[in-house]
Parts: C-alpha cells; structure tokens; sequence
C-alpha cells in the first residue's frame, strides 16, 4: 500500500513540476513586492529626485522644485513616467 502512494506522489511530482515551480515562483514574486519595500529608506539625493519627478509626473505644483542644474536630467524625467503609468505609488520605481 505504501508503495502505491508512493508511487502516486511521485508520479504527482513528475506530472507537475513546472507548475508548482512557477506558482512557487509567482507567490514569491508577490511576497517581494508586497513585503520587501515597506520600510526602505530614501537619502537625500533620491529624494530629490523623487520630489521633482512627482512634480513633473503628477502636475503637482505645490512641491518644491529643488532641482540642482548639475544633477543628472534623466533620471527624474524616467521617474516622471513611471509615476504616470502608475498613479502615486512608489511601487514601479523601487522594483
């Protein structure tokens, strides 16, 4: 008896290896980006970013704009977009 069952998860595990992997792999996915994020820090410089992308992407005008001529242009203007796609959430940014 013990052999048939042990026959039947093996043949259980053989039949369906992918898809446990891949729903092994998308819970872990969504654990990530779920759990990871919520207490990352934000120096100085990313904020300022984030600040003038928010800015840009979201057409708020009550923001500062702190923008420094010297920093890189490309950066903010690609954080722009993303808060565009996304509405204002951080979640795109920080995968």
């Amino acid at each position: 008896m013990e052999d048939v069952n042990k026959a039947k998860k093996e043949d259980f595990f053989d039949k369906y290896n992918t898809y446990i992997f891949i729903g092994i792999f998308i819970l872990a996915f969504y654990l990530r980006l779920r759990y990871y994020n919520i207490n990352t820090a934000i120096w100085y410089d990313e904020g300022s970013y984030l600040n003038l992308a928010k800015r840009w992407g979201l057409n708020l005008s009550y923001l500062n704009d702190d923008y420094y001529f010297r920093r890189t242009f490309f950066l903010p203007v690609f954080f722009a977009f993303l808060y565009k796609i996304s509405g204002n959430t951080e979640s795109l940014l920080r995968i």
